[in-house]
């Protein structure tokens, strides 16, 4: 794929993502001040849980299947079969780990009872759906067919936004807040399948192959790891303040994290379109593996410096706004997030280029250290600090993920550190002056209005330190007026 195919590709699924997540954003915030703090943490507490299980659903096979399927097309389909196959076993045998330990938990501590129990068995339904959609989601990507996916997670998220705000509406208890994803997720999932069928032709019909089994399972162990590692990361703050603290506090901490983790919207929509672009770079065209990491490594920091500087500024007008005084405890999470978000931005190249060049090993490696670190932290911080130290883990976590990375992207690229370096500085400026007219105009106008007039400064900025040119934008600009 050239050049600008994955610009496009990367701007229309960031585009139907970033929908989506403002979508999302309304509904929890409906949600969040319905229900109030500790209820929402009951609710985010029992998808942080079942999130873990998907993991060891998918196994990793998701990456498995893009990866191969762009480097040899025609394998696709067996793939896709054999890879059903072994997930309905994954799914068994997940479901019986999730319900043994979600049993156990409600015996040795005392705050987890028998709703958060209700809670985790209706988001099994839900995880079961997506790791299917998954790999729905992987095979179109194989093909560097986005297309569906960009349309699939917007009609999801209008799913639930519907049955959601008709559940908090009528005053129905949190269980039904789930059943909600539920109809999201079982109606992407047939959507997207219905389109994969009727654009591929692809069988659905499942292959139970041993032999087959271990290949793929051998190709995914470190995808899976990492997977994993990177989903326990992002977990177990919220699962040991439930268990160290109490459900107002993990409401309070689940709020800052949803809103910072929501705008990993924007480097996840470029991973889709890096990755397998980076995997047949790595196959036939190595040497320019160099200039495409830098290329990533300035996509992440021109979106990740000016979130960062813009949360930093605006979250306590936006936290008051649109939640009121009984969330103001999010505030000061939300800010510290909001730093971290600057290397879990730079960490998609980082991982992402590892993973495509087979060093998914070496990358799994490195998450299980700073997964080691998270959870370090989160003993020493949480029983002191609660929600405050929760998200200083996932500050010092991430830094130390990228610190890790670098050197083996390094060696592996021989990318030019004067020329990210160069382009760090424009965006940095770029950045600074935005966040100088925060300052200045926070007073006088609306953190809405102000983050749309600072958006746009910023990109004129960016344009006139020379970090994006006219040839830059051309591409992008000459697709979306022809649609």
């Amino acid at each position: 794929m050239k050049a600008k195919s994955l610009a496009q590709n990367t701007l229309f699924l960031t585009l139907a993502s970033a929908l989506q997540k403002v979508i999302a954003f309304v509904y929890y915030s409906y949600l969040a001040t319905g229900i109030g703090p500790a209820a929402t943490g009951k609710y985010n507490f029992a998808l942080q849980f079942a999130s873990i299980f998907v993991i060891f659903m998918d196994f990793g096979l998701g990456p498995v299947l893009t990866r191969e399927g762009a480097r040899h097309e025609h394998e696709v389909e067996q793939n896709f079969r054999h890879t059903l196959g072994l997930k309905i076993v994954l799914i068994c045998i997940s479901l019986v780990a999730m319900a043994g330990v979600s049993a156990f938990g409600l015996t040795q501590f005392k705050n987890i009872d028998s709703t958060d129990l209700l809670l985790i068995g209706l988001a099994g339904i839900v995880i079961i759906f997506d790791t299917l959609t998954f790999s729905l989601f992987s095979t179109f990507r194989a093909f560097r067919n986005l297309a569906v996916e960009s349309i699939a997670v917007v009609m999801y998220q209008l799913i639930i936004f519907g049955f959601g705000i008709f559940f908090i509406t009528q005053h129905y208890p949190t269980p039904f807040l789930v059943g909600a994803l539920i109809a999201g997720s079982l109606s992407n999932m047939i959507f997207v399948a219905i389109l994969l069928k009727r654009k591929t032709h692809i069988s659905f019909r499942p292959i139970f192959d041993r032999v087959q089994f271990k290949h793929l399972l051998r190709l995914s162990i470190p995808f899976a790891l990492a997977g994993i590692f990177f989903k326990l990361s992002g977990s177990v703050d919220t699962i040991l303040l439930k268990i160290l603290s109490e459900d107002r506090f993990v409401g309070w901490y689940s709020l800052a994290y949803k809103l910072s983790f929501a705008l990993t919207v924007l480097p996840g929509s470029f991973a889709s379109s890096f990755f397998p672009v980076a995997a047949a770079t790595f196959e036939s065209e190595k040497t320019k593996l160099g200039s495409l990491f830098e290329k990533g490594t300035m996509y992440m920091m021109a979106l990740s410096l000016p979130i960062a500087v813009g949360i930093f500024f605006l979250s306590d007008e936006i936290i008051f706004s649109v939640y009121g005084q009984a969330w103001e405890a999010s505030v000061n999470p939300l800010k510290i997030l909001g730093v971290a978000l600057i290397f879990t931005f730079w960490n998609y190249p980082v991982g992402n280029l590892l993973n495509a060049a087979n060093k998914q090993t070496l990358n799994t490696s490195n998450m299980a250290i700073a997964l080691v670190v998270n959870i370090a932290c989160n003993l020493l911080l949480i029983p002191k600090y609660t929600f405050i130290g929760a998200a200083s883990s996932a500050l010092i976590s991430s830094l130390v993920l990228v610190l890790l990375g670098l050197p083996h992207v390094k060696k592996l690229t021989h990318f030019s550190w004067r020329s990210i370096f160069k382009q760090l500085f424009g965006i940095a400026a770029a950045a600074a002056a935005m966040g100088g007219l925060l300052v200045g105009l926070e007073s006088v106008v609306k953190w809405y209005i102000l983050v749309a007039i600072s958006a746009v400064t910023y990109l004129i900025l960016l344009r006139l330190v020379g970090v994006i040119s006219a040839q830059d934008l051309q591409p992008i600009l000459k697709r979306v007026w022809k649609k």
